[in-house]
């Protein structure tokens, strides 16, 4: 079972992303997959409400998605008055990017 961390609780240490899977498709480049875990088992992050108020699911066509294939991600902001968002970014998301530039020197 997948570990549920708090964003407040999160501890970059307990973070592992050695584990990458070349998945290099025959004519196309090259392309790589990666499973981070969290005290060596997948994981979920959970945070306070979080107010979308700038991004959110991108419009394609000028339109909004329209359907549930096309949803496959969405933008989410820094909002530094936004608890939520905050906590997210400062206590998660900013240090994963700084471990993955520490691991790529």
């Amino acid at each position: 079972m997948a570990n549920l961390i708090d964003a407040e609780d999160f501890n970059i240490e307990k973070y592992d992303a050695s584990q990458i899977i070349d998945i290099t498709r025959q004519n196309t480049y090259n392309q790589y997959t990666m499973f981070p875990t969290y005290d060596k088992k997948s994981f979920y992050v959970r945070t306070k409400p979080i107010r979308l108020s700038r991004g959110g699911i991108a419009k394609k066509h000028n339109m909004w998605r329209p359907n549930d294939a096309d949803c496959m991600f969405f933008k989410l902001w820094h909002d530094s008055e936004d608890p939520g968002s905050d906590e997210l970014f400062k206590k998660v998301l900013y240090p994963i990017d700084a471990y993955h530039k520490k691991k790529s020197k």
